[in-house]
């Protein structure tokens, strides 16, 4: 470990300490070093220490559950091997506690389906294949099985209170997915599979829910919504569809392939990370079309790789990073 990066460690330490000093002896002076906020029913109260919260007969504890893992990963500083001492974000450092989240770690899964309302979603790399649930609701609205190589994800009720709640699947680097397909009602989509994860076939479906999702390769990707925004970042595909009817659309990558764009009224955003001639493109709506900033460019190009963006009235904005 560098002596820098050592010593900034130690003094976050040691700001700490002190931190905690102060508070104890403005307590011992009779100093107010607590602030507690009170709703029907539920409380949190916020201390130098940690905070607490309260709801019915049930309390967690927060924020400083993991200090004595961190203190004993201070031993480790001249090994070289601090670092992998700090617990992990989603399942240690849990603002409102450990027992917030609920994570299983999962046998090898090749396929992904998911079928949620209002549940937010999130597929991303991490530490093995893995389901985690955060807020003690989502653990009892959620049901998954994992037959054939094939993970499905169901809510199986809707959620009583809003906020905080989500569902993460994890899976490790060099994963290759035959299938994702996600459908949603209103719960955010948010897929990060830019490093060395690889797709054969993605499918994100929602109504009124936006959804993020960056891919390095995929075969066939396929995005739709009502009015949702759609975010898309890409660099290797065969075909991509994506549409909307009155959600916004971003789309951005080497975008090497075939894509298609399609709304009826939501603005069409895409930066194409490539030359210009390497691409074939076409821009149609009753509203503005602009290329390169120019307004009224429509096609142009005659590269192997396609752009096709349509919408019945919405802006389309079309960009070429040379």
């Amino acid at each position: 470990m560098k002596k820098g990066f050592r010593n900034f460690v130690l003094l976050c330490v040691g700001v700490g300490v002190v931190g905690v000093a102060m508070a104890a002896t403005g307590a011992a002076m009779g100093g107010q070093t607590s602030l507690r906020l009170n709703r029907p029913g539920v409380s949190l109260e916020i201390t130098p220490w940690g905070i607490s919260f309260s709801q019915g007969s049930r309390t967690s504890h927060g924020l400083l559950d993991g200090l004595d893992e961190m203190l004993d990963a201070l031993d480790d500083l001249d090994k070289g091997d601090f670092m992998s001492r700090i617990p992990d974000g989603d399942d240690d450092w849990n603002l409102m506690g450990e027992d917030e989240v609920t994570r299983r770690q999962l046998e090898e899964f090749g396929s992904l389906k998911v079928d949620v309302r209002q549940l937010p979603v999130e597929v991303k790399e991490g530490d093995g294949f893995a389901i985690a649930c955060y807020g003690e609701e989502t653990v009892d609205a959620v049901s998954y099985t994992l037959d054939n190589r094939e993970l499905t994800v169901k809510q199986q009720r809707d959620l009583t209170q809003m906020g905080g709640h989500k569902v993460v699947i994890t899976m490790p680097r060099n994963s290759a997915m035959e299938e994702i397909n996600i459908q949603s009602d209103s719960g955010a989509v948010s897929l990060e599979l830019e490093d060395d994860i690889l797709a054969t076939s993605i499918t994100v479906q929602t109504q009124t829910a936006p959804m993020s999702v960056d891919v390095k390769m995929c075969t066939a990707l396929l995005l739709e919504t009502q009015s949702g925004a759609i975010s898309l970042e890409e660099e290797n595909i065969g075909t991509a569809r994506v549409n909307a009817v009155s959600g916004a659309i971003s789309v951005e990558g080497a975008l090497l392939g075939q894509l298609e764009v399609t709304s009826q009224s939501g603005v069409i955003n895409v930066d194409v990370d490539g030359r210009q001639e390497n691409y074939t493109y076409t821009c149609s709506s009753q509203g503005l079309v602009a290329v390169n900033g120019n307004p009224g460019s429509t096609s142009g190009g005659q590269g192997h790789n396609t752009v096709h963006l349509q919408s019945q009235t919405g802006l389309i904005n079309l960009e070429f990073d040379d």
